[in-house]
């Protein structure tokens, strides 16, 4: 169960900054998981009689794990609590969490008048995070570029708008945006829900996390790692 949860702690809140705040939490969500899982679909809701919006992360993809993906949207919700660290964090989520905690400002000593609650695999909350609005003064790094590869499983390909992938790096489970030239394709296509190493042009975000790969070449690699006890006997002594 991985579900995302808005408690706003004020009855007093007016229609029109209630409407506000929902269509800004979907929004923040959805921006946080078309970086972090964008196959995902989210159910949302509303708790009878109270002011709990619930939205609950469903994959339909039983080959996919959900959990490193949660984990990394659980990781950039950490971070707009927090004000800092934001660089890797999609700037539409960073947007529509600012207009959720204006439409929510104002009363309690910290100005938080909502809290964001993570569930991960438990009814108890993983996470409890005040909103509060970002200071607009942080500022952005630049993002780099580096020749280099990722090993993980290739999960999307589309070639309508353009030729793009996506892929979840096993090193990380961050769920990886890529493109690839005219010439990669049938590697893709052939590593299509497989695990490979793609290599390329990677962008990476100023504290190092991946933003996007330009892929150059993909090459297949086994669907699970060796055993230490499989290795037994390969070297020599």
């Amino acid at each position: 169960m991985d579900v995302i949860q808005l408690h706003i702690k004020t009855s007093d809140i007016d229609l029109d900054a209630f409407r506000s705040s929902v269509d800004a939490f979907a929004s923040m969500i959805r921006a946080l998981s078309d970086d972090a899982a964008p196959m995902a679909t989210w159910r949302v809701s509303v708790d009878k009689g109270s002011l709990v919006l619930n939205a609950q992360m469903v994959i339909d993809d039983d080959d996919i794990d959900p959990q490193p993906m949660f984990q990394v949207i659980q990781g950039n919700l950490d971070a707009l609590s927090a004000g800092t660290g934001i660089d890797s964090c999609p700037k539409k989520a960073r947007e529509e969490y600012n207009k959720l905690a204006a439409a929510l400002a104002g009363g309690g000593d910290n100005g938080a008048q909502a809290e964001i609650l993570t569930f991960s695999g438990s009814d108890s909350p993983s996470r409890v995070l005040s909103v509060v609005a970002l200071d607009q003064r942080v500022a952005e790094g630049e993002k780099y570029k580096a020749v280099g590869s990722v090993t993980g499983t290739i999960c999307f390909l589309s070639v309508k708008r353009g030729n793009k992938f996506g892929m979840v790096d096993d090193a990380t489970g961050r769920y990886i945006h890529g493109t690839f030239r005219e010439a990669v394709l049938p590697q893709i296509r052939e590593a299509l829900k497989c695990r490979a190493m793609v290599s390329g042009v990677i962008t990476y975000h100023p504290n190092g996390t991946i933003a996007s790969l330009d892929a150059r070449s993909v090459l297949l690699e086994p669907t699970r790692l060796p055993k230490l006890t499989d290795m037994f006997g390969i070297l020599e002594g």
